[in-house]
């Protein structure tokens, strides 16, 4: 379990990669924005601050943040803020750097301002939907994650993770059903493909889990993981040797509790 839970968490990290970069592309052209929506005229107007000053400090903490200084970050996002306190970027950025710095609860504030400012700003709700689920309120996640899929009906993110917090809550098939939409969406996710094949192989459809451990395999020849959940579907269905090679291979490829199967299940010579 801890395997794939931490394989579940890179592909958060990976797909965050996108959502980083979205936001540097956004705070570029919100630069024409923020001189034409109302409330950011209005906030700007009572703070006699120029909007250039905002948006430098919102950039600069981006930068800040890309390189993973995320204390500077913090400070340059806060005087963006400061300066412009109706900028919802700003706050989800302080959410992003907060919620790699381990602080939940703040990143949660972050993300609910942002979501306040502008409840259309899809990767917030699916940011806040990780947060919750990492803070335990995994039923919470699931709504923000579906509202983020209401806001992008592509977003591949937000169905993967919201597999991951119904099977959690044992909803195997609701969970299955995101994952299958993940690679309608991204034929290549090896992390979608291998929580299928394990959850397939806790509910006992063992053929169907070890189609779905191929792909995840083929996909990515050094998933130790994948190499070992298959092994155990192999094995419910009476093919010994094909599990044991399959668990010889995990364990080659850094997996000790294939090393243990090996020594339960298969003949040493």
């Amino acid at each position: 379990m801890k395997e794939k839970m931490k394989q579940h968490y890179v592909f958060n990290f990976l797909s965050f990669v996108k959502y980083k970069n979205l936001e540097q592309d956004t705070v570029s052209v919100n630069h024409k924005d923020v001189t034409h929506r109302k409330s950011d005229n209005e906030a700007i107007k009572s703070s006699q601050f120029d909007p250039e000053e905002a948006i430098g400090y919102l950039n600069r903490g981006i930068a800040k943040r890309n390189s993973g200084n995320h204390r500077d970050a913090i400070a340059n996002f806060n005087k963006a803020i400061e300066l412009n306190p109706h900028n919802a970027k700003a706050y989800f950025n302080l959410g992003i750097s907060f919620e790699y710095l381990g602080d939940l609860k703040n990143s949660i504030l972050n993300f609910r301002k942002t979501i306040d400012l502008d409840p259309k700003f899809e990767p917030a709700h699916c940011h806040y939907g990780i947060v919750l689920y990492k803070s335990g309120d995994t039923q919470g996640a699931i709504e923000e994650y579906n509202k983020s899929i209401q806001l992008d009906p592509t977003n591949a993110l937000a169905f993967y993770n919201c597999g991951i917090a119904k099977e959690k809550l044992n909803d195997y098939k609701g969970a299955i059903e995101n994952y299958n939409k993940t690679l309608a969406l991204e034929p290549k996710n090896a992390s979608a493909y291998f929580s299928s094949g394990v959850i397939k192989n806790t509910i006992g459809e063992f053929l169907g889990a070890i189609s779905d451990l191929d792909q995840a395999i083929e996909i990515n020849p050094k998933a130790h993981w994948a190499y070992h959940h298959r092994g155990i579907a192999k094995s419910k269905t009476g093919d010994i040797t094909g599990a044991c090679l399959d668990w010889t291979k995990a364990g080659e490829l850094g997996s000790t509790t294939s090393y243990n199967m090996i020594v339960t299940h298969c003949k040493l010579s």
